[in-house]
């Protein structure tokens, strides 16, 4: 059974980037400021955990191997593969996903790109990769048990002593603290209208481009329940940034443990 009929909610992002195309957007996730902020990010976390100087330092045959989890429409897998690394992107949105084929293309077997559910158990091979990014995708997951599931599924699938990023994750210190049970549950909980299309702003060619769309559920938590959320995981807890200029997004870190001796 595939997401779709599952979780149905989860079609509203294929639906979402088809829209954009149709309004003549050629990438949804396009807005400078924005892209400059993942950018800085995925450099920090690079950095911090060494992955480049690892790179550098293994046959391009072995090198470490990174996964994005939502990775939407590729621009992620282009910094990464841009610098080396053997990139694989996965997102939910077969739209999305072949807007980030063609940007990939130039970098061949370096970066590819899949379309599949992160709730699927049989998704990925366990233990595989040496790193992990997340992009604006785990808020998205708004049940206590789709949050859980996919935790646990990056947890299997990241190897021993790998580390994983959440960049951008809605952020709020008073963030509904109980138990939800289901996406529709969270919906009657925020009332938010995900029905009617609204006003939005797009990026081509460099300049806005005004665009129709519905809000998508998402569920912003404070720190301290993500940190909470990682650590039943079972994930170490790193840093986390909160942007100077807007509260309410915020990236941390963490890591999967290494092997004990």
């Amino acid at each position: 059974m595939g997401a779709g009929q599952k979780r149905p909610y989860y079609s509203a992002y294929d639906q979402r980037y088809r829209s954009v195309y149709e309004q003549g957007v050629t990438y949804w996730t396009s807005h400078p400021d924005e892209l400059a902020a993942v950018a800085a990010d995925v450099s920090a976390f690079l950095s911090h955990f060494g992955i480049l100087e690892l790179a550098s330092s293994m046959p391009s045959v072995s090198g470490p191997k990174l996964i994005e989890f939502g990775c939407g429409e590729g621009y992620v897998g282009g910094l990464l593969a841009g610098h080396g690394l053997d990139y694989t992107g996965v997102d939910i949105a077969s739209a999305a996903v072949a807007k980030a084929r063609e940007r990939l293309a130039p970098f061949g077997a370096r970066a590819r790109v899949v379309v599949g559910d992160l709730l699927d158990d049989d998704l990925l091979p366990e233990g595989q990769f040496d790193a992990a990014i997340d992009v604006m995708c785990f808020h998205m997951l708004v049940s206590d048990e789709d949050r859980r599931h996919y935790l646990a599924n990056a947890f299997r699938w990241l190897s021993p002593g790998a580390p994983m990023l959440f960049s951008r994750e809605a952020h709020r210190t008073d963030a509904h603290a109980g138990p939800v049970a289901s996406y529709d549950e969270w919906v009657q909980l925020t009332g938010v209208d995900l029905q009617t299309p609204q006003e939005r702003e797009a990026w081509e060619a460099g300049r806005p481009v005004k665009v129709k769309l519905p809000l998508l559920a998402a569920r912003p938590r404070s720190v301290d329940q993500y940190q909470a959320e990682a650590k039943a995981a079972g994930f170490e807890f790193h840093e986390a940034h909160l942007p100077q200029d807007n509260s309410n997004w915020v990236s941390f870190w963490v890591r999967k443990p290494s092997r004990r001796a």
